[in-house]
């Protein structure tokens, strides 16, 4: 079932109170209090009286406004206009919606296969925790069976508000504040440079995109296991496509015993 959705409105939005039991950062929030109000009198200014609920994770308007400042070193001019931007994108697409309208099954299934992944529970800071096997990824058979770049893209849209709208809000339910990042581990076991095809290298700019223009700040890190000279090698050919902030949150931790302490210790 699509989860309900209404608009997260801005009478009360200038309240400091409207969000006050949602509260994650209340330290950071202190600190960028007033970017945080001007960021939402320039939204209000504009027109922007509702933000979308699948927007506003936990219902918590602050928090998903810091995370556009974040992505803009706080400078409010600039955040103000990639939320204006991201809010058009979402309404031209039905990104709001778009649970409500399930994919292709065959689409689905083959996307599944070829590139596996899943949430298995949280880290020991209540964030989910998201593993994908890097090594089974097929992009080739994703290609020969009909999952075009369009329907995998579509089908990672449908990956990232899922995320937003479900995987953090239970999250968030069982931490008992907002929870709005995510902890990525990449199985990078039996990687090889035949599977970057150039398909695959357009899809991945096409979603890097996606992710920083429109989910902001959603990662608190990603560990690359089992990741050797192979790995290496093709991240010096990928990384040039993800934004630094989010580059400088990947850790490449080998295999073996330290790889398992290293988990061990990141997650919990």
């Amino acid at each position: 079932m699509a989860p309900h959705r209404s608009q997260s409105g801005f009478g009360s939005f200038l309240s400091r109170a409207a969000t006050a039991r949602h509260k994650t950062y209340h330290d950071v929030d202190q600190e960028h209090a007033a970017a945080i109000e001007s960021l939402k009198h320039k939204l209000v200014a504009a027109g922007h009286t509702t933000l979308p609920a699948a927007l506003v994770i936990n219902g918590d308007v602050d928090a998903t406004l810091l995370r556009f400042l974040r992505a803009r070193k706080f400078n409010v001019d600039l955040a103000f206009a990639m939320l204006e931007k991201s809010l058009a994108w979402r309404a031209k697409i039905g990104a709001d919606h778009i649970l409500e309208h399930p994919i292709d099954p065959r689409v689905q299934g083959t996307v599944r296969e070829c590139r596996p992944s899943s949430y298995i529970g949280y880290d020991k800071e209540h964030r989910p925790i998201f593993v994908e096997r890097l090594g089974k990824l097929d992009g080739k058979r994703m290609e020969k069976q009909g999952a075009s770049d369009e329907l995998a893209l579509s089908y990672h849209l449908r990956e990232m508000e899922f995320m937003a709208q479900v995987v953090f809000a239970e999250a968030a339910a069982a931490a008992g504040h907002t929870v709005d990042r995510v902890v990525s581990v990449m199985d990078a076991a039996g990687l090889t440079l035949g599977q970057l095809t150039g398909s695959a290298q357009r899809l991945l700019r096409l979603i890097t995109a996606m992710d920083s223009d429109n989910y902001p700040e959603c990662c608190h890190a990603i560990y690359i296991a089992n990741g050797g000279a192979t790995f290496s090698a093709i991240w010096r050919l990928v990384s040039p496509f993800i934004d630094k902030g989010t580059r400088e949150k990947v850790h490449v931790i080998g295999s073996g015993k330290h790889m398992q302490q290293v988990l061990s210790e990141a997650l919990g």
